[in-house]
């Protein structure tokens, strides 16, 4: 089974935490920082605590720094826990210059804390975790501004666009544990989400009882999903994906990101995810999963609200075996993103980008240019079929088509007609499809080929007589094959039926069926 580590990481945080707050232990040392009533700035008092750490602390030794947030009982949990976040980040952002690039640094939010005096719970620990037998990796250069790095000094930090967008799966050589990192193909292309992620950039695994970094080796691993790129793997011990995660080097202004546990889209569960392809819509829309891709350990939510978590369903049967199925709520036609708690760089923690995708109906290019067509059919009207060729002129508009054409008839008389139609639905050609019922979301992101019905009107005129003239005014429901490919010649495929009334005959009072067959081939586009 598929675990996610930064999770893992989360709760040994959490954990970790809550130790501290009950006991010092030998390996770490701990340093409050205290705030007013409902205020997160820092003050002028606690500033001097916060400048005097380089003389108070040996920081060569120190392994990583933790900033646990607290705030008093007054107020409501949600206001108490967002107080206490910022908080933790606003210490932490003032005690980055103190420490080496190196070193890890992250913060936790407790919210309200009911124990003892109130005072001393609007609070920030900083928690100092110490290792004796680490060396020092650059050198620091004492300044009025604390501990600063060297210019042009090199470093190694973690890699803040590659958290959340990996899909982490443990397995075992011998005794020795190791994991393997897997990044979605989807990621590393232009894609929804806005980042792509650069696999020709240098990333590393630093080794953890040398504190050697060593460069990581990826691999190209064949995608689920034939039409998606392929993913890119590799593999580090447990050990130090644990501790450090995987880095980057940066030169020069090296600025250790600060790490918060925050609500974030899981990039590489959504680029595994599948819904069920279906004509009409729904409040809830079906969608499974790979299950290496879930972490059992973490909670899943709709959005970036966490008031109803996702519960994961598993079904009997051996094509159901390697996958999770769940719901998820559809609102204003796009299915909201499926969201977890993780850990994550400071500045990436924002819940503005969380968005949506729309299952359905699925997007159909949206081409108003004005188009130039030849259509070619059959019309019956008062049980007489008439073969027809016409050419008109067609545009789209909102959710619709206006279309106008003239022509002859097999019998050689003038024709014309004017159409509006209102497409009502519209679906893939694979919801016809039993065998591929479940589609990728992105393998919608333009549809060149599928169907659409609509309902729509049509002025018909033929020269004539006033036994062999018409005039006519149908109303219709139809369905249309449509290809949208730009080099398509065949485009369109219609068949539609309704009633009419002939003003040109002597019974133009008494409605009759009507019915149209016909193909467009597409002569030119203006506008190209």
């Amino acid at each position: 089974m598929g675990m996610r580590i930064p999770t893992a990481l989360a709760r040994a945080l959490q954990l970790l935490a809550l130790c501290c707050a009950l006991q010092e232990g030998a390996a770490q040392d701990t340093l409050s920082v205290f705030f007013e009533f409902g205020k997160w700035r820092i003050p002028h008092e606690e500033q001097a605590t916060i400048a005097a750490i380089p003389y108070h602390y040996d920081l060569s030794a120190v392994d990583s720094v933790q900033f646990i947030g607290m705030a008093d009982s007054i107020g409501s949990l949600s206001s108490n826990l967002k107080l206490s976040r910022r908080r933790a980040l606003e210490v932490a952002s003032q005690c980055r210059r103190h420490f080496s690039m190196q070193t890890p640094v992250s913060t936790l939010a407790m919210g309200a804390i009911d124990r003892g005096d109130r005072a001393r719970n609007r609070r920030v620990d900083i928690v100092f975790h110490m290792d004796p037998t680490l060396d020092r990796v650059q050198d620091l250069l004492d300044s009025s501004e604390g501990a600063l790095p060297l210019p042009g000094a090199r470093c190694y930090i973690i890699d803040c666009d590659l958290i959340g967008r990996f899909i982490v799966t443990p397995f075992r050589k011998g005794k020795r544990e190791f994991v393997e990192v897997e990044i979605p193909g989807r990621l590393t292309v232009p894609n929804r989400y806005g980042a792509v992620l650069d696999m020709k950039l240098p990333r590393y695994r630093r080794t953890a009882g040398t504190n050697e970094h060593i460069r990581l080796k990826w691999t190209r691993k064949p995608s689920r999903n034939k039409k998606a790129p392929a993913a890119y793997t590799t593999s580090m011990p447990k050990a130090d994906f644990d501790r450090y995660g995987v880095l980057i080097e940066k030169h020069g202004d090296c600025v250790v990101p600060i790490l918060d546990t925050c609500m974030r889209v899981d990039h590489a569960l959504m680029q595994e995810l599948q819904h069920w392809s279906r004509i009409s819509g729904s409040k809830g829309l079906r969608v499974r999963v790979p299950r290496h891709a879930v972490d059992n350990s973490a909670r899943y939510f709709h959005g970036p609200r966490p008031d109803v978590p996702i519960t994961w369903e598993q079904r009997d049967g051996k094509k159901h075996a390697a996958f999770y199925y769940t719901k998820i709520p559809v609102r204003k036609g796009f299915a909201l993103d499926i969201s977890r708690e993780m850990v994550s760089c400071a500045d990436h923690c924002d819940t503005s980008l969380f968005g949506g995708w729309p299952p359905y109906p699925p997007c159909a290019p949206a081409d108003q240019a004005l188009k130039m067509f030849i259509e070619t059919g059959y019309h019956g009207q008062w049980n007489v079929d008439r073969p027809y060729i016409a050419i008109g002129l067609m545009r789209s508009v909102t959710k619709g088509l206006v279309s106008g054409n003239i022509g002859l008839d097999s019998d050689a008389r003038p024709l014309a007609s004017l159409r509006y139609q209102y497409h009502f639905l519209q679906f893939d050609l694979r919801e016809l499809i039993p065998t591929e019922r479940w589609v990728w979301p992105s393998d919608q992101a333009v549809l060149h080929r599928y169907y659409r019905t609509y309902f729509g009107t049509e002025l018909r005129w033929r020269a004539g007589s006033v036994e062999e003239g018409l005039l006519e005014q149908n109303l219709h429901l139809g369905i249309a094959y449509v290809n949208e490919k730009p080099d398509a010649l065949l485009t369109r495929i219609f068949v539609q039926g309704g009633v009419a009334i002939d003003f040109r005959s002597a019974t133009s009072d008494q409605p009759y069926l009507c019915w149209s067959i016909g193909t467009f081939f597409r002569l030119y586009r203006f506008g190209e």
